[in-house]
């Protein structure tokens, strides 16, 4: 059974200027998350992100109406690694960060800041192959791979929980989707493994969470040949 090892590091950082469509890919293997949240001057949303040194992502955010918003990425300790807040009150922000290439795989936090005004905003955060969003409900996530390659995905969970997951190939794809589970403590045990749709077809999981914890969901092409999906995972 494959292992779970840090890939190597991209080739280029992502680059997207605008809020991708849902079946659009990343510009390199891995994903697009695309999402709307509602925000007032003075609070803040905060989204975890597990990255493998090498890696890169991209996060950007456009309000609505006269919302003023601050972008940060933080490392585990809630220090501030990158910033920008430079558009301005309706401008959008874009954050582009390289992790260290001789990092272990660890947690970082995508921070978004309201300066001022209250409205609802869109955001895109671009990951390349060895970057793990922790999955929310509200997520849709675009995702590519090529060849061998793999998509990653995180989500932090309480025991009893029950792992709804579908992987859906974008159509006129003949990605045959593999989906494996494994534990943020142990990233080389597969404990369990979804492979029952064909080429096309999109592949459902369904997983009874043992103990409380971050879980990885990797996604793989069965025949190796890569391609685009969609993935949605939550909770219940």
């Amino acid at each position: 059974v494959p292992t779970l090892t840090p890939p190597p590091p991209p080739t280029a950082a992502p680059t997207n200027t605008k809020a991708p469509e849902p079946t659009q890919s990343a510009p390199t293997p891995g994903n697009i998350v695309i999402f709307e949240e509602t925000l007032a001057a003075g609070l803040s949303d905060g989204f975890s992100v597990l990255a493998f040194g090498g890696n890169s992502i991209s996060a950007e955010v456009a309000p609505d109406g006269d919302l003023d918003l601050r972008l940060e990425i933080q490392n585990i300790d809630k220090n501030v690694v990158a910033v920008v807040n430079d558009a301005g009150p309706g401008g959008k922000e874009l954050l582009t960060y390289a992790f260290p290439p001789d990092s272990p795989v660890d947690v970082y936090y995508i921070v978004v800041i309201a300066e001022s005004g209250e409205a609802t905003y869109k955001a895109a955060w671009t990951g390349t192959q060895g970057i793990a969003f922790d999955m929310k409900a509200s997520y849709v996530v675009a995702s590519y791979v090529d060849g061998n390659g793999y998509s990653l995905y995180a989500i932090t969970t309480e025991a009893g929980d029950t792992l709804q997951a579908v992987a859906n190939p974008v159509e006129g794809e003949s990605i045959d989707p593999v989906v494996r589970v494994y534990k943020l403590t142990d990233v080389n045990t597969v404990l369990a493994e979804f492979n029952t749709a064909g080429p096309g077809d999109k592949e459902l999981i369904t997983y009874a969470i043992p103990e409380k914890g971050v879980y990885f969901l990797e996604v793989r092409d069965a025949n190796n040949n890569g391609g685009r999906f969609v993935f949605e995972a939550e909770l219940e």
